[in-house]
């Protein structure tokens, strides 16, 4: 038999159980892993019906073909689950599943150390680029939700009225129209 030490722990996903999302594994994975000597039908069978286990709240069972071809029942259930199993196991496997488990739903759950981020300058520049980001973006819709200043206003009127006196024949039109905008300049810088 092989050592189970060095297998891989059980990939965790996020999949469908319920109506809810949830982080998952694939059953088979965690009896390989947790090196439980049970055929995998009879030990997952067996721990369902001793703790209770509900399907479409703790798991879900679908059929997926074998290596060899021939179909066979396989389940994803739930990291709570997945915790439980390996808990009751009773060996090294099962606490190492059961921590790695842990630490899975820590990570997912954004358990974010501050000190931890603090002292690692990697880290540091990832949270501060994503804020600054984010303020980035901020910053874009507040402008585009600001209304428009009264100098905007005032110069988009002097401009409108400057066009259409533009090619008027009035002698002292160009003249008014330069006062106009000097006035409006002033006002500006009085803002």
């Amino acid at each position: 038999m092989t050592d189970m030490s060095d297998s891989q722990f059980p990939v965790v996903t996020e999949g469908a159980i319920g109506a809810a999302t949830v982080q998952t594994v694939h059953a088979r994975d965690l009896h390989r892993f947790i090196a439980n000597r049970d055929h995998f039908s009879t030990w997952s069978k067996d721990r369902v019906k001793q703790y209770g286990f509900v399907e479409g709240t703790d798991f879900v069972s679908f059929s997926e073909n074998s290596e060899k071809g021939a179909p066979r029942i396989e389940y994803a259930i739930t990291l709570d689950m997945a915790k439980e199993l390996a808990m009751v196991e009773r060996n090294e496997q099962g606490k190492r599943a059961r921590q790695y488990f842990i630490e899975c739903e820590r990570r997912a759950k954004g358990g974010v150390d501050p000190a931890a981020i603090l002292n690692d300058p990697a880290s540091m520049r990832g949270l501060l680029l994503n804020y600054t980001e984010k303020v980035i973006e901020l910053q874009g819709q507040v402008e585009e939700m600001r209304p428009p200043s009264p100098t905007t206003a005032i110069s988009r009127t002097l401009s409108l009225r400057h066009a259409s006196t533009k090619g008027s024949s009035h002698a002292g039109s160009d003249r008014g129209s330069r006062r106009r905008m000097r006035g409006a300049k002033d006002m500006a810088d009085i803002d």
